[in-house]
Parts: structure tokens; C-alpha cells; sequence
């Protein structure tokens, strides 16, 4: 609506703010609380109210950060023009432009109404019906030759399409339920997600084998790249874990910070893209999870190239600290 020929702009800022990455995250139905952004911060102390709390004496948009030096508390356009990376004039202008095109008078008498909530809102993802796994109860020996026993596969629920000659590795999540599904060429090196558009959810999001974690209350495991190498693991006697990829996102810590997990041995791959996956791991739960990492010998490019078990049991086993006087990204 307009108040004497001046707007007052609805400011959506949960949407806003969805924009960033945050470090260890919460959202609440009222605010985000999350680590501060204005400074390096291993515990979350800094909120955002996304909506008028009145029992509270809260409004949408206001922020506070207990911890904070220079930034303590301030309002919506602050916080958004520091993420931004401009002037609050300039993030003033930007929200103008979103919310309320074609607007040309002066955009510093603007009203910006931050308890706005749009009204639809969007909905839970929802997991995958274990039934589209159906199609696909057969084995191939492809995972066999490569030394991943009959009752790990059992156990990981692994497929085979016939007609695309795949294998299938489902993921869950933490309470069992199926939320992704890889498959793996077995003439090729090529592999793919299920799309979100196929109700697959974000492998950022996703940690492979965590629902066995928590099943089995497990305190430990070994942390690979890809699965194949975590389901090797797993036939040698250790119970583990993997990325799925050679980044290890914000969200998979957030996942392993809420596990049972206390500590992790990383078996990265033996390549730049490996020893980048290592520190990843090692900056985002230094502090927060016991950390040992391992050298695979010299001419096995993975720890699935370590054909033998005993051999894997003795790496793994004399695996070394890692100091963990780094900051956290």
C-alpha cells in the first residue's frame, strides 16, 4: 500500500537471506541463528528475527550478534548491505528494485516492511518411496571385482539396472529414509545423481551411509570420497562414511556435527583433489571431532586400490593426529 504516494515495500527475509551460506545454521520458525558472519565464530551466536516476535519485542529483520565487536546489533538493511557488500544506500536501492519495480521517486523515504511473510511457502522435500528401488534387486559383479563383499551390498540395499547397466547405490539419511540415488556405469567411470526434479535431494546436503551411523550408534568411522571406497572399508571391517564428491560443503559437516560421530579417520583420495578434500574436512570440524588421516601407498590412487584387506587394516589402524589448531572456515 501507499502512504502519502510512498510505498511501503514488503521485504521477504527468509528469501533474503536463503541467498548466503551460514555457518551451522537454524532456521526457526521466527529467526535464523547461525555463526557470525562479522567475525570467525565456532559456536552460533548471531540471530536474525524473520518475522515480529511482539512477546519477544522482536521485529522482522533486526539482527544481534552476542559475541560482536563492531557489529552488535542493527537492522535488516545493514546486515544485508555487509552481506552484499555495498552501501546500505545501494542495498536500499536493490530492494526497491525487487520488491517494488518501477518505483522512481526517492528511495530514502522508502518504507520497508520486514514482516512480510509470502504465503505460500514451500514445501517439505519428501523422501523417495523405498519401492523405487524395486526395479533394480539384481547384482552385477562389477562391485565384486573390486573386493566389496556380497554381505556389504546386502546390507547397503546396492541394485543393478539391467537395462542401462548401472549399478544403484542408494543414500539415506539419518533416519533411514531414501533420499538419493547414484547410479554407477559399470563400463565407464560416468555416474549420476537423481535429479531434484525426481525428488532426489541435494548431495550437498548428504552424507553416504549416515543412517548406519545412527542405527548403530557408531562413534567412529572411516571418511572416503567416493562410496565404492567407503563400501571397501566396510568389507575390511570398518565402519564408514562418504562425501560422494571431492568437496566437502557446510551442510555434510552440519550432518556429521549432529551424528554420534567423535571421530573421524579421512582416507582421501591420493591426488590434489584429495589432499583439497582433506583440508576441507579438517577446517570445518577441527575442534569438534577427533581427526586422523591416513597415506595411501604410493601408486593406489584410492583406498579400493589397497587390494588387500590386511594391508587396508594396517593403514588404517597407524593412522596419524591431525593438529587441530586450524580455523574454522
Amino acid at each position: 500500500m501507499e502512504i502519502n504516494g510512498v510505498p511501503d515495500v514488503p521485504v521477504d527475509v527468509r528469501t533474503e537471506l536463503e541467498s548466503y551460506e551460514w555457518e551451522r545454521p537454524r532456521w526457526l520458525d521466527e529467526k535464523l541463528i547461525a555463526c557470525s558472519p562479522f567475525r570467525q565464530d565456532s559456536t552460533p551466536s548471531f540471530y536474525v528475527w524473520l518475522r515480529d516476535v511482539p512477546e519477544f519485542n522482536a521485529r522482522a529483520g533486526y539482527w544481534g550478534d552476542s559475541g560482536g565487536v563492531e557489529y552488535q546489533r542493527g537492522n535488516f538493511v545493514t546486515l544485508l548491505a555487509y552481506l552484499r557488500g555495498e552501501t546500505e544506500d545501494e542495498t536500499a536501492r536493490y530492494l526497491l528494485d525487487k520488491y517494488a519495480p518501477g518505483w522512481d521517486g526517492d528511495f530514502r523515504n522508502i518504507e520497508f516492511d520486514f514482516s512480510w511473510i509470502p504465503a505460500k511457502k514451500e514445501k517439505r522435500r519428501q523422501p523417495l518411496p523405498l519401492s523405487t528401488l524395486k526395479p533394480y534387486m539384481f547384482r552385477h559383479p562389477y562391485l565384486g571385482r573390486r573386493g566389496i563383499s556380497e554381505a556389504v551390498q546386502r546390507a547397503m540395499r546396492i541394485g543393478y539396472d539391467r537395462e542401462t547397466r548401472e549399478v544403484i547405490i542408494p543414500w539415506f539419511n539419518y533416519r533411514g529414509e531414501l533420499v538419493q540415488i547414484k547410479r554407477r556405469s559399470v563400463r565407464s567411470k560416468f555416474f549420476r545423481f537423481l535429479p531434484m526434479s525426481e525428488g532426489g535431494f541435494p548431495v550437498r546436503e548428504l552424507v553416504y551411509a549416515i543412517d548406519v551411523i545412527y542405527r548403530k550408534g557408531l562413534d567412529y568411522a572411516v571418511v572416503t570420497e567416493a562410496e565404492i571406497d567407503a563400501l571397501y572399508a566396510m568389507t575390511c571391517g570398518f565402519p564408514a562414511i562418504a562425501v560422494g564428491g571431492a568437496r566437502f560443503s557446510r551442510e555434510k559437516a552440519d550432518v556429521i556435527r549432529r551424528s554420534p560421530l567423535r571421530r573421524l579417520i579421512i582416507a582421501a583420495d591420493n591426488d590434489d583433489a584429495g589432499r583439497r578434500l582433506e583440508q576441507e574436512i579438517v577446517s570445518r570440524l577441527a575442534g569438534e571431532v577427533d581427526l586422523w588421516k591416513v597415506r595411501l601407498p604410493e601408486g593406489c590412487k584410492d583406498l579400493n586400490d589397497v587390494r588387500d584387506p590386511g594391508e587396508v587394516s594396517r593403514i588404517l589402524k597407524n593412522a596419524k593426529r591431525v593438529e587441530q589448531n586450524i580455523v574454522i572456515l
